[in-house]
């Protein structure tokens, strides 16, 4: 299993890459028939992507090559109370953090099974897009590239195999999500028996008010994505929070270890980005 590839739902990182991943970008183009019996094809833009791809979740067993971090010490004790962890030593963290990260049972109890179904169920059910996120580094920790992409969770399906012995296996199938408008034609009837129609627009989620050159301070778990939902009221409009604020998150993205913000997935708490 290489190190080089982190996948992430929102924050939470999944603590094995998976060894396969599949994107299919879907077609939307069609082929007509003309009336000389010859055909042409009518080129359109792309469906929706789908993603694929098995995770192993581990149960009992310790494994090197599993992952539960964070790199700052203030983001390693918020992501080890979210995440279930009982921190007795912390000095093991501070002596090193690759096995602090580990889930070595005799220093900390580390997230489990259980909490990892329950945040894909949640992701099921609540109906909501959420960012799939896949960080590829090299070696030397600098960024190769990244998807980020906006999905939701179409399907996933838990198998407990004898061979796996008592860890878990989850496959996901899960869709590209975009944004979308529906308009709903409302016709009025006059005294004059005239018939006159109007068109009113309503998004699919709740709208708030564009605020222009205005300051924000991160907080912890904040996402750019999240930040530009609740400023624009569209989290795919996070990249323009982003290009206005580059020198800004990668400064403090350097400061903190990283090699870069990869593309804006790493902000801090206390970090003021300005809202275009």
């Amino acid at each position: 299993m290489y190190k080089g590839y982190k996948f992430y739902f929102d924050k939470l990182l999944l603590p094995v890459a998976p060894p396969k991943l599949e994107l299919k970008i879907n077609n939307n183009n069609e082929t007509v028939d003309l009336a000389n019996n010859s055909q042409v094809n009518l080129l359109k833009d792309p469906g929706l992507t789908d993603i694929t791809f098995e995770v192993l979740i581990p149960v009992l067993n310790y494994y090197p090559f599993a992952r539960y971090e964070e790199n700052s010490t203030e983001e390693f004790y918020d992501w080890a109370n979210e995440h279930g962890y009982r921190m007795e030593n912390v000095t093991l963290y501070n002596q090193d953090q690759d096995r602090a990260f580990l889930a070595d049972t005799r220093n900390v109890t580390p997230a489990t099974p259980e909490y990892f179904l329950e945040f894909f169920e949640q992701l099921k059910t609540k109906c909501a897009p959420f960012q799939f996120i896949v960080l590829r580094d090299r070696p030397s920790g600098a960024l190769l590239w990244d998807t980020n992409m906006s999905v939701s969770m179409e399907d996933y399906t838990v198998t407990e195999d004898a061979e796996d012995g008592d860890d878990i296996k989850v496959s996901f199938n899960l869709k590209q999500y975009r944004g979308y408008e529906m308009k709903y034609l409302k016709v009025s009837q006059t005294t004059t028996t005239e018939q006159k129609a109007t068109v009113e627009t309503k998004r699919d989620t709740s709208q708030k008010p564009s605020v222009s050159n205005t300051t924000y301070t991160v907080v912890s778990g904040d996402t750019l994505w999240g930040i530009s939902k609740s400023k624009y009221g569209d989290g795919e409009q996070w990249k323009k929070i982003y290009d206005a604020n580059k020198k800004t998150i990668e400064d403090t993205a350097q400061k903190y270890g990283k090699a870069s913000s990869s593309n804006g997935h790493w902000i801090y708490p206390g970090e003021k980005l300005v809202i275009p």
